[in-house]
């Protein structure tokens, strides 16, 4: 054996050298198959996160919905009870205008009487 390492030149003890780094490096070296594993098992983890985000948000977002279904109901509403006081007012104010071209028709003994009846009925 002593002869077989004497013939062994510098050229060959380099190879063998670089032999067994490779050997292992690669005996060592972690699988592709693990590394993928690992990172499929965390994108899982995310996207079991992100779902529960999504079912949140979405309950809030139906929350969001139905307060402004119940705002519009509302809205509706006033909508209609403005415009229903738009129209009395507007119907008082031509009742006003009525009462002012009476007022302005009469003299001083027929206004007189104007108010006593007025203030007699009740109106």
């Amino acid at each position: 054996m002593k002869e077989f390492l004497k013939k062994i030149d510098i050229k060959n003890w380099v190879i063998i050298v670089l032999g067994i780094i490779i050997f292992t490096m690669l005996y060592f070296k972690k699988s592709n198959v693990d590394n993928y594993e690992k990172e499929i098992n965390e994108l899982k983890a995310k996207n079991e996160i992100l779902h529960k985000q999504n079912d949140s948000i979405l309950f809030v977002n139906d929350g969001i919905k139905n307060r402004i279904d119940s705002l519009s109901v509302e809205y509706g509403k006033i909508v209609t009870e403005i415009s229903n006081k738009d129209r009395k007012i507007k119907d008082l104010e031509k009742k006003l205008k009525n009462i002012q071209n009476e007022v302005n028709n009469y003299n001083a003994d027929m206004l007189l009487l104007y108010w006593k009846q007025r203030f007699a009925s009740g109106k």
